[in-house]
Order: structure tokens, then sequence, then C-alpha cells
């Protein structure tokens, strides 16, 4: 899947190329992206399948998703400006044209379902991040809205 979104940075249109496959080179690659949910609030979601669906002459391009939930930081987390992430156990039907970018998660290792937010992957999505998560956030005195 091709998201085509204006960046942050210098307002020129960028491309991220997404992948959901239980056997991208014989192992599962499920990437995750932020979207808008249907309060128009962005949230990150793991993409588990894209398809198209027909009806009349329109084609409207699906998504199914997992959405993730924010997670209090730990001390550690908070000392290491880190946002954590964890995988929800429902999932949901999106339009893919809500996408607005891929985005990179990297596993804790001491919980299968924690994920930690790389924000610097590029300037777009540390911007992106520091509007989303503001500072108070960051050093634990903010609560977030997920």
């Amino acid at each position: 899947l091709k998201i085509y979104f204006e960046g942050t940075v210098d307002w020129r249109m960028d491309v991220n190329r997404l992948r959901c496959s239980p056997k991208f080179f014989n192992c599962p690659r499920y990437d995750s992206v932020l979207t808008h949910d249907a309060n128009n609030e962005p949230v990150f979601m793991q993409l588990l399948f894209v398809f198209t669906y027909q009806v009349g002459d329109q084609v409207l391009p699906l998504a199914l998703i997992q959405p993730y939930t924010c997670l209090p930081p730990s001390q550690r987390d908070i000392d290491l400006e880190l946002i954590r992430l964890q995988l929800g156990t429902t999932s949901k039907f999106i339009p893919a044209r809500s996408i607005i970018r891929g985005a990179l998660l990297a596993p804790t290792f001491n919980n299968s379902n924690h994920y930690h937010l790389v924000d610097v992957v590029d300037t777009d999505m540390f911007l992106r991040t520091r509007v989303l998560f503001p500072s108070d956030f960051l050093i634990g005195t903010h609560s977030y809205r997920w």
C-alpha cells in the first residue's frame, strides 16, 4: 500500500510503502500506521489487511486494523522520553484514505503486546509526535486522551 502524505517540515509530498502480509519473505509483517479515528483524532494502529470494495462504479479502499492504546509511562520511559503503546485486542475496518502515514514501533521485549514509538525515524514523525504527545506527557505529568 502506497500512502502519499504532506510532510510537516517542508510541506512537500512524501510517500510511505506499507505492508501487511502473513508471509513476507516467509515471515509475518504487519506495519503500523498513524491514522484518524471516527472523531478525527490521530491514533496509531496496526495494519492487518487491505482490500478494495466496489459499489456501483465507485471503488472504496478499506483496511482492517488493530488499534494501539497509549500506556502511562514508566520511570524508564520518562527518563528516555519513550512513548509506550499496547496493541489492542479488537480489530475494525477503516477507510484506507484515513491513513496519514506509516509509523515505526519497536517491541519492548518485556511484554509481547507493548511497543515503543520510534519518533526519530524522520523529522516529520518527530514533529508529529511532539504535537500528539506534549512535553508534560513525556515527563509524566499529563495523561494522554487515549
